[in-house]
């Protein structure tokens, strides 16, 4: 007996937060608001959700690690904010980065000097997810002595652009 609607923000901040103002603008407003805050703009609405009673739940991007002053943790600053359920990002970007790491050292996959010289496709710029799997990513480059990491570059999650940067690697 849920009643379930589903916005798509894009992965488009500008839109996630314009679309959830827009909901929260409605006479009939939900019980609960699960968000992904994309860019920060999900704690943007936290206030107002809080301020009409809608209980929040942030999901898969939590609150950036400079913006806890302002929004603080679950509960603390926003009553009705009773949830960040998050991944662990750290650790997925290491165990990706150790795998393919240790597979591409398993083929030889290296320079004439010994050294395997790797590239990073992250997500998108200030969102915690991506900024923890290159944290993970760099922490694993850290145990090896003979990886390098030439560059990474943004992919901001999209097929095509990953395939592109890719392709310019």
């Amino acid at each position: 007996n849920i009643d379930l609607e589903v916005i798509y923000g894009d992965r488009n901040h500008i839109k996630l937060e314009i679309e959830g103002k827009k909901l929260l603008e409605r006479k009939r407003l939900p019980e609960y608001l699960l968000l992904i805050n994309e860019k920060n703009a999900g704690a943007k609405i936290l206030p107002i959700a809080n301020a009409k009673g809608v209980k929040t739940l942030l999901f898969n991007e939590g609150i950036l690690p400079d913006e806890k002053e302002i929004y603080g943790t679950p509960g603390l600053v926003y009553k009705n904010w009773f949830l960040e359920y998050l991944p662990d990002d750290f650790q997925a970007g290491y165990l990706l980065a150790k795998n393919l790491i240790d597979a591409a050292l398993a083929m030889r996959l290296v320079d004439k000097k010994g050294v395997l010289n790797i590239a990073g496709i992250s997500g998108t710029f200030k969102t915690s997810s991506s900024s923890l799997r290159v944290q993970g990513l760099k922490k694993a480059v850290s145990e090896y002595s003979n990886v390098e990491i030439k560059q990474i570059a943004p992919g901001y999650y999209e097929t095509q652009r990953a395939k592109d940067i890719t392709q310019g690697f």
